[in-house]
């Protein structure tokens, strides 16, 4: 019998294993609503970051060989390059990676041949590494992996061939993969002028809409593209707009394998802003309006332009200090961090490694499975990961 409206049984921690039942039985008519998961709120720490980290926790993991393989020189700086780095979210689930979690793409260089392939691997807390998404030979994944909560990931891959007449190695413009929940790709987005030589990587996820913003350094440009997600049933995503936002930074070319250019990439939801860290301008841009805005004709608003406290600027994140966190080589001659207000007003530096060069990503995590807030980077010079904990009290 169908219950009537005014009869909906609920269950509580006292109710017995027949009322549990009862309600089976009113199934397709009656089912308890589940509530929806929410992800944790982002924290904000109320004074500068790099004060507050630990450096005497710091923990620091190998990179290289990634999963499954070995180098075939015998030489690290030879054979692979870190690229980017991205913290699995919260509410996000991936086969082989889950919450909490940090996503790194290494690539395989090319010198003197095709060189080990390049993948993206999900590396945990404590260092414990597993492959996610492997490319073929002679593909570099510069970018760090973005994730959707629907289940899709993106990397940016740039073919890169070796010339042994010349001895030049050199990269193509290269694409951008949509990959499902075990590292699939189910879409592919080319497009010689959006996407020419992808580095840096972020997005803004809604849910049901999607944006993602690409920076390009063969070409010098910052493109953007929207997607429409579809999730009942199997999820499935389309692309619905493409759009060059920014231009004009300062490029090394193509005939390279470490490009150079608009290297780092931060979105800011709260303003609707886009932070670029571009290594040969010297400099970091916003582009304001990053989410709706069309193509500026240059690089966008100055933050931080030529500092006497950091050169090359590689990577930036928005801290939870509401400040820019940016790596590249220090005053010191060190490689490490910087951090400047949203003004670009200078608040301090923290070494992180003695050598100069090393630069590469940066991103942070509040809640890294009970290791609390933590600033993540990678370290090109030895290719390796930082755990870098945050002190809350």
């Amino acid at each position: 019998m169908k219950p009537s409206r005014q009869f909906r049984p609920t269950l509580n921690q006292t109710d017995l294993l027949e009322d549990r039942r009862v309600l089976s039985t009113l199934h397709p008519y009656y089912h308890q609503r589940l509530p929806i998961y929410q992800p944790l709120q982002t924290q904000v720490l109320n004074t500068p970051t790099l004060p507050k980290i630990q450096t005497a926790g710091v923990r620091t993991y190998e990179l290289i060989p990634p999963p499954g393989q070995v180098n075939p020189t015998g030489t690290i700086s030879l054979s692979y390059k870190v690229g980017g780095a991205t913290i699995v979210p919260f509410g996000y689930v991936y086969a082989n990676a889950h919450p909490g979690m940090t996503l790194v793409s290494v690539s395989g260089i090319p010198t003197g041949g095709t060189g080990p392939k390049s993948q993206v691997m999900s590396v945990g807390t404590l260092g414990q590494r597993q492959s996610f998404y492997q490319s073929a030979e002679g593909e570099m994944i510069h970018t760090p992996p973005g994730m959707f909560r629907a289940g899709f990931a993106s990397i940016g891959v740039t073919p890169t061939t070796y010339n042994s007449v010349t001895g030049v190695t050199s990269s193509q413009s290269g694409e951008l993969r949509i990959l499902n929940v075990v590292g699939s790709p189910v879409m592919i987005i080319r497009d010689a002028n959006l996407v020419s030589g992808p580095t840096g990587l972020a997005w803004v996820d809604k849910g049901n809409t999607a944006s993602l913003f690409i920076s390009n350094s063969i070409n010098g440009v910052v493109s953007r593209f929207d997607f429409k997600i579809f999730q009942r049933g199997i999820p499935s995503i389309r692309l619905t707009k493409a759009t060059q936002i920014g231009g004009g930074y300062a490029t090394a070319g193509a005939a390279t394998t470490n490009l150079q250019g608009p290297s780092g990439l931060s979105y800011d939801d709260v303003t609707d802003t886009l932070y670029v860290a571009s290594t040969l301008n010297n400099s970091v841009y916003a582009i304001n309006k990053a989410s709706r805005v069309k193509n500026l004709g240059g690089p966008g608003r100055v933050v931080v332009n030529n500092s006497p406290n950091l050169t090359g600027p590689k990577g930036v994140s928005l801290s939870p200090s509401r400040t820019l966190l940016i790596s590249g080589d220090l005053a010191s001659g060190a490689t490490g961090l910087s951090e400047f207000d949203l003004s670009g007003r200078y608040i301090g530096s923290l070494a992180t490694t003695a050598a100069s060069g090393g630069a590469s990503s940066v991103t942070w995590n509040h809640s890294l499975y009970g290791f609390g807030p933590e600033v993540v980077q990678l370290n090109a010079n030895d290719s390796t990961i930082q755990f870098l904990p945050i002190v809350q009290n």
